[in-house]
C-alpha cells in the first residue's frame, strides 16, 4: 500500500502544489494522515503527507519549494498560518540525512496543529488565531538525499554519476550512518560562519567534509535564499543524539540575551538539558545567529547513535509535541 500510496502521491504533487485546492470541513474524526507506527519514514512518505495535508486543511498551511537537491529531490518548506504575520518563527530539521526521525516528527506536528486549528485555547481565541499573528516556516528534510542513503543505501540515488562517486568515498560500507548530501559534502559544515574551523575533512565523505567553498551545496543554498526572505524572530535546527540544546557560540549583547531567554523557553518545554558553549564551525545556526542576527538554538533530540531506532520515537515525541504551539504563543506577544 505504501508503494501505490507513493506512487499516487508523487503523481498528484505539482497538479495540488501547482493550483488551487478547495478548503474542506474538517471533522478529528478523519483518519491520520502522518503514520507514526514503527517503520521508516522516507522522502517519498513525507511528500505524500504534504499532499494530503495541503488537500485537507488548504486554509491554514502553505507548501513551497524552496529548492532542489543534487539527485533532483525537492526541499519542501511548511508556512503554517499567515504569511503576512508580524512575527515569524523558522524551524528546519534533517539537515543531516542519518537523523531523519526529526522529520517524521515535525510533520506530527504540523499534522496536530491542524487538528486542533480551531480548538479554543482562551475567551474567544482560538489555536489558529495564534498563527494569524505568528506564523511558522518549516523546512522537514533539509537533506532529502542524505535521508534517502540513510535508509535505502547509496543504490537509491539515481543520478548514475552521483551513485558511482558515492560509492568511492569513506563511509559508503555504512551508509545507515551518512550525514552528508549525495555529494559528499557535510551540509552543516558547508555554512559561511566559521567554515572550515573545526577538523574539516577536505575531500567528499559521509560526513563532516566541509565543500569547495560555503554555500557550495544547492541544499545550502536553499536554506540560506529561505531565510533570508524575511526576518525571523527566533529559529530552531533540529538534529540528533545528544538530547541537548545548543545556544551559546560567544555571541555578545542583545543577541546573546535574546539567545539565552530563547533556551530556557525551549528547555521548560522539552525538559532539555543545555549542551556546553561551542566554536564557530561552519554550522547552520552559526550563520543564523551570527550572520542573520537571529536568535537561534540547536535542539539534540535522541540518546543513542544515529539513525535513531523506532525506540526513541515515544520520548522524542513527547518532549517536543508541543514545541511549535508553545513557542508560537510565547512569541507572538513579545
Amino acid at each position: 500500500m505504501k508503494i501505490v500510496r507513493g506512487f499516487l502521491c508523487l503523481c498528484i504533487l505539482c497538479i495540488v502544489f501547482g493550483g488551487h485546492v478547495q478548503a474542506q470541513d474538517v471533522e478529528l474524526t478523519e483518519p491520520e494522515i502522518v503514520d507514526t507506527t514503527d517503520h521508516i519514514y522516507t522522502f517519498m512518505e513525507m511528500e505524500c503527507d504534504l499532499v494530503e495535508l495541503k488537500a485537507r486543511y488548504d486554509d491554514y498551511i502553505l507548501c513551497m519549494p524552496i529548492g532542489t537537491s543534487l539527485d533532483s529531490r525537492t526541499i519542501w518548506e511548511v508556512i503554517i498560518g499567515n504569511p503576512q504575520a508580524p512575527k515569524a518563527i523558522f524551524i528546519e530539521a534533517a539537515v543531516h540525512g542519518r537523523e531523519w526521525m526529526n522529520s517524521w516528527m515535525l510533520m506530527k506536528q504540523i499534522e496536530e496543529l491542524m487538528q486542533n486549528w480551531e480548538t479554543p485555547i482562551a475567551e474567544g481565541v482560538e489555536l489558529g488565531d495564534i498563527f494569524e499573528q505568528c506564523a511558522v516556516y518549516i523546512i522537514p528534510m533539509v537533506n532529502p538525499d542524505g535521508v534517502t542513503i540513510s535508509q535505502c543505501g547509496i543504490e537509491a540515488i539515481k543520478n548514475e554519476a552521483l551513485r558511482a562517486n558515492l560509492y568511492k568515498m569513506e563511509g559508503a560500507a555504512n551508509p545507515a550512518r551518512w550525514k552528508a548530501n549525495a555529494g559528499g559534502v557535510d551540509i552543516n559544515r558547508n555554512f559561511m560562519v566559521g567554515w572550515g574551523n573545526r577538523n574539516p575533512k577536505f575531500f567528499p565523505a559521509s560526513q563532516s567534509y566541509v565543500g569547495l567553498f560555503p554555500f557550495s551545496e544547492p541544499e545550502t543554498m536553499a536554506i540560506a535564499t529561505a531565510f533570508t526572505q524575511r526576518k525571523y524572530d527566533i529559529s530552531v535546527s533540529y538534529h540528533s543524539m545528544e538530547g541537548a540544546i545548543y545556544w551559546n557560540i560567544g555571541q555578545i549583547g542583545e543577541l546573546l540575551d535574546k539567545t539565552a531567554a530563547l533556551a530556557i523557553e525551549v528547555s521548560q518545554i522539552t525538559g532539555y538539558s543545555f549542551g556546553e558553549q561551542s566554536v564557530m564551525n561552519g554550522l547552520d545556526y552559526n550563520w543564523m545567529m551570527i550572520d542573520q542576527n537571529t536568535p537561534t538554538v540547536l535542539i539534540e533530540t535522541g540518546t543513542v547513535a544515529c539513525p535513531l531506532p523506532y525506540s526513541q520515537w515515544q520520548e522524542i515525541w513527547i518532549r517536543n509535541k508541543d514545541l511549535i504551539k508553545h513557542l508560537a504563543l510565547i512569541y507572538v506577544t513579545k
